[in-house]
């Protein structure tokens, strides 16, 4: 399920396992579309599969484990198998009428005391919890609902428990740092923000770092908090880009730059503002990025460099034709946006002269 332990992650091709499983993969494919005639449903069974997990096994990001993404893959799977065994001989198929219905009658037991612990959301959460400690996705379950029903410092109390088993996932830390400051912004954050500085170099890999970083920027940004600025929110995300597991990644990077771009935005620092937004763009494009970039430039009344940035992000959109579509309309209301605000500075500017008149 959702909350089982972190599956291993095999980075070449050619380790023992990988390679194993590769070679093995590419002859059932192979078998099944030349034998796809004479064995039917065995290529209904191999195709159907693969086909249905396309989607994860290519270059979607995303996360990489889910059991419940094999309910469509396993359909064709399943009617192949329960096919050849009602085509088989007479004795396969009275073995076979006997033992659908058991499996149907377990399935169904299964369901039903799943479907049950699910409905009580407490006993959900504390089960998975206790069933599977090393799941970050149960323990954040478990540490979110502490925070709302048992009080904010059992919940701190969990991560830290946490972390301490479990060092790869000190990136937790940076919510926890949220946590105290919005409910303890005077105490002293000194220590525990060094222990985040030393941690995150060695934590693993999640795209949800970025928006942790993001969350307690933004909670910094519309608080006090003692010993806690958006420098050094910025200062702990610089420390987890030396993590070599963050430092090339493309995702995060324009996270980021993005956030490096709203603390100069704070600051009122428009030329930091507008570099830090282009290398953001380098790193990952975005709609976002282009309001954010035209809004810069507009609040700055280059209204010439806003209508070249928007020409030259015409010309490298997305390949995908509905993304395509979008980003291009986008750019069309900012060339709008743009062309009023010049009207509107400019008769500003008429106006002031009258009046200075």
């Amino acid at each position: 399920g959702t909350y089982q332990d972190v599956p291993t992650i095999s980075r070449s091709l050619f380790s023992p396992a990988t390679f194993v499983a590769c070679v093995t993969w590419l002859a059932l494919l192979v078998a099944s579309i030349v034998w796809r005639r004479r064995y039917p449903l065995f290529a209904l069974a191999v195709l159907w599969y693969l086909a249905g997990h396309l989607i994860e096994s290519t270059v979607v990001p995303l996360e990489l484990y889910f059991e419940h993404r094999n309910y469509m893959p396993i359909i064709g799977p399943l009617f192949a198998l329960c096919s050849f065994l009602f085509l088989y001989s007479a004795p396969v198929r009275r073995a076979a009428g006997i033992l659908v219905p058991v499996l149907a009658f377990v399935s169904a037991g299964f369901l039903y005391s799943f479907a049950s612990l699910s409905g009580d959301p407490s006993s959900a959460i504390r089960y998975w919890a206790a069933r599977y400690p090393g799941s970050e996705r149960a323990v954040t379950r478990l540490i979110g609902y502490q925070v709302r029903e048992e009080g904010v410092l059992r919940g701190l109390q969990t991560i830290d428990m946490f972390v301490r088993t479990h060092p790869e996932f000190a990136y937790l830390r940076l919510p926890a740092l949220k946590l105290l400051c919005k409910h303890g912004p005077d105490l002293d954050h000194r220590g525990f923000i060094g222990q985040i500085e030393r941690e995150l170099p060695k934590v693993r890999f999640t795209y949800t770092a970025a928006e942790m970083l993001s969350d307690l920027f933004d909670t910094v940004a519309d608080s006090t908090c003692k010993e806690v600025s958006a420098e050094t929110v910025a200062s702990l995300a610089a420390m987890l880009r030396t993590n070599p597991r963050y430092t090339n990644e493309p995702l995060y990077n324009y996270n980021y730059q993005k956030m490096l771009a709203a603390i100069a935005r704070q600051q009122g620092n428009h030329a930091a503002t507008r570099d830090h937004l282009q290398q953001a763009i380098r790193h990952w494009p975005s709609p976002e990025l282009n309001t954010l970039m035209v809004a810069a430039l507009g609040r700055a009344g280059e209204y010439e460099a806003a209508r070249a940035f928007i020409d030259d992000a015409d010309t490298r959109g997305p390949a995908n034709p509905f993304k395509a579509e979008m980003w291009h309309r986008d750019l069309d209301l900012l060339r709008e946006y743009i062309r009023n605000l010049e009207l509107l500075a400019a008769s500003q500017a008429e106006m002031n002269r009258e009046v200075g008149y």
